[in-house]
């Protein structure tokens, strides 16, 4: 007896399930095709006005990320466009996360982008990357020696937080193909021009610093070190603790310390106020007190803005305007006088009056 077997159709060659990063996510199909269309046709209409880099090109919305020190610049980016708002609704639905932060690349067959980890101290916990028009393998690595090729493929998500987020590097081989093991063998896949979407939540600098360590100590330097000085400090630091660069557990950390205290002092404004609070709590509270005194007995100072009031020795008390104008606690401060050992202690407002 003989049996005859025929199929209708043959399975496509499918994917070998792999090992991801711990906190590694991928949502195959997160958009529609005809949404991915959609935000093709956007991106190619106004791609005349991304800036071109050495291995790809890139438009940032939000906020504009600075590559030279992996790092966001606040104030010179477009507003993120409404066409990509049904994408952040669809985030926030599976997240309850909502992005602040957009950066797009562009990658001609050949392409790629080197290993790294996104900014831990500037951006938040996820790192979010939708893929249009071509599929990619995307390397993961740890500690120089642990390393996965992920197939991520058009139209997905993927979503990186925890360990993969934060101690797991990823990155582009700049290639034409792409080698993919499947339950049929080895196959090839060829890529096209790709468009990758990355969300991120950028943390916004509030008004008060607060840190644990000496941000000068932090960088080898003092107050009235140069900025060029500050910079050059912090790029031959950062090459010494980068996670990307460094095989010591404790990189992330010092990264994040280093990061921080050049995000505060390459900023004028930032810098001064840290100044200040340096020199707040650096003042004796066994001191001699001249006067107790409101904001309304300090005269004001619109040029310098400070407030300042004249002491029995001639000299003047100096009160920056940042320290006692914007601030929310309403516990008294101190401020010494700039001649001599006294020191006026300055009662803050429960409501600001000005």
């Amino acid at each position: 007896m003989f049996y005859l077997i025929y199929t209708v159709s043959i399975p496509q060659s499918l994917e070998l399930p792999i090992t991801f990063p711990p906190g590694l996510e991928i949502i195959d199909n997160f958009i529609t095709e005809e949404e991915e269309n959609f935000l093709l046709k956007y991106l190619n209409e106004h791609w005349s006005e991304s800036s071109s880099m050495k291995h790809r090109q890139v438009k940032h919305y939000g906020f504009e990320f600075n590559y030279d020190f992996n790092d966001v610049r606040y104030d010179t980016c477009d507003p993120i466009p409404k066409e990509f708002e049904f994408i952040l609704n669809a985030i926030y639905l599976r997240l309850n996360w909502r992005p602040n932060q957009i950066t797009i690349n562009k990658y001609s067959p050949g392409q790629g982008i080197p290993n790294h980890i996104d900014n831990i101290t500037v951006f938040d916990e996820y790192i979010l990357s939708l893929s249009l028009n071509s599929d990619i393998v995307m390397e993961f690595r740890k500690d120089l020696l642990k390393q996965n090729g992920i197939f991520i493929k058009a139209k997905s998500l993927l979503i990186m937080s925890g360990e993969s987020r934060y101690e797991w590097t990823h990155g582009i081989t700049p290639r034409k193909i792409d080698m993919i093991n499947t339950v049929d063998g080895p196959d090839v896949v060829y890529r096209g021009t790709r468009f990758s979407i990355t969300f991120r939540r950028a943390i916004q600098i509030i008004e008060n610093i607060q840190v644990t360590k000496d941000l000068y100590e932090i960088l080898g330097c003092d107050k009235t070190t140069s900025f060029e000085t500050l910079k050059d400090n912090y790029k031959k630091r950062l090459l010494k603790v980068h996670p990307d660069k460094s095989i010591l557990s404790s990189s992330s950390a010092a990264c994040a310390e280093l990061n921080k205290a050049w995000s505060i002092l390459k900023d004028p404004d930032l810098k001064k106020k840290y100044d200040e609070q340096i020199e707040q709590s650096d003042i004796n509270t066994e001191v001699t007190i001249y006067d107790y005194l409101n904001i309304s007995d300090l005269e004001n100072n619109e040029i310098e803005d400070t407030f300042s009031y004249r002491c029995r020795c001639g000299g003047q008390f100096l009160v920056p305007k940042s320290m006692v104008i914007t601030v929310d606690q309403t516990e008294p401060l101190l401020f010494p006088c700039d001649d001599c050992s006294l020191f006026i202690e300055v009662i803050l407002p429960n409501t600001n009056v000005f």
